[in-house]
């Protein structure tokens, strides 16, 4: 006599597999939405202290990364100021210490989140937002860093 699986058996096996995997395979793209989100976050703060300086650079007692801010006395127009000198911005003066002492971000994707999502650079009110997983501006997952905190 042989022994063989039957109908039921095997489509219950297939369908605990189903479950399993279909688990595994959630919590890896949740590590990937969280480890997008942490390089977001990063980069943003990384645009921060581009901008405004890095207060924990200091040697001799003299703060040596005042970023684009301290530099020129004045918030960029826009982020691709950070690697480009803009028109009308003098260039550094090592006796004044002021001018455009840049580039500021080395990252050459420094304008775009790990979602590819273009950053939006508020001047007015001294933000950088990302507009997060969904693309969509105004909606939860929205990453915001304040220049000025």
């Amino acid at each position: 006599m042989k022994k063989a699986f039957t109908l039921i058996e095997i489509l219950l096996t297939i369908s605990i597999l189903s479950i399993i995997f279909l688990t595994l395979f959630t919590r890896a793209f949740g590590i990937i939405d969280y480890s997008k989100e942490r390089a977001t976050k990063s980069e943003m703060e990384q645009l921060r202290k581009a901008i405004v300086g890095d207060p924990s650079i200091v040697s001799e007692g003299k703060y040596l990364s005042k970023g684009y801010l301290g530099d020129v006395g004045k918030l960029p127009d826009n982020l691709s100021d950070l690697v480009t000198k803009p028109a009308g911005v003098p260039d550094w003066d090592k006796f004044t210490e002021k001018g455009w002492n840049g580039p500021y971000i080395q990252n050459s994707d420094y304008d775009k989140d790990a979602w590819g999502n273009s950053y939006i650079y508020d001047k007015d009110n001294g933000k950088i937002i990302s507009k997060g997983k969904d693309g969509i501006l105004g909606t939860s997952d929205d990453i915001v860093v304040y220049l000025l905190k």
